[in-house]
C-alpha cells in the first residue's frame, strides 16, 4: 500500500504529546502529574514493551513502544 493510501495518523502531533510520557497500565492506580492512561492514547492503538510484535498491520493503527519503565519511547504506523 502506498503512503498516499494510508490514512494520515498525524505522528507528528501525538509524538509532542506523548514520547517520554509514563504510561500508567494500572487503571486502579493513582495517576501522577504528568503521566497517561491508555484512555490518553489514540482510539487505534496497541502497546509494545518487549520490542516484539504480531505480524499484524492495520493501516489505522498506531503501535505505542514502551521502555521497560512504561516510558513512551517512539510511535509507529501498524
Amino acid at each position: 500500500m502506498s503512503e498516499q493510501q494510508m490514512p494520515d495518523l498525524h505522528l507528528d502531533e501525538w509524538e509532542p504529546r506523548l514520547i517520554g510520557k509514563v504510561l500508567i497500565l494500572d487503571e486502579s492506580s493513582e495517576v501522577p502529574e504528568g503521566a497517561l492512561t491508555r484512555a490518553d492514547l489514540p482510539e487505534r492503538h496497541r502497546l509494545n514493551r518487549n520490542g516484539l510484535v504480531d505480524r499484524s498491520f492495520f493501516v489505522d493503527r498506531i503501535t505505542v513502544h514502551l521502555d521497560a519503565n512504561s516510558v513512551i519511547t517512539k510511535l509507529s504506523r501498524g
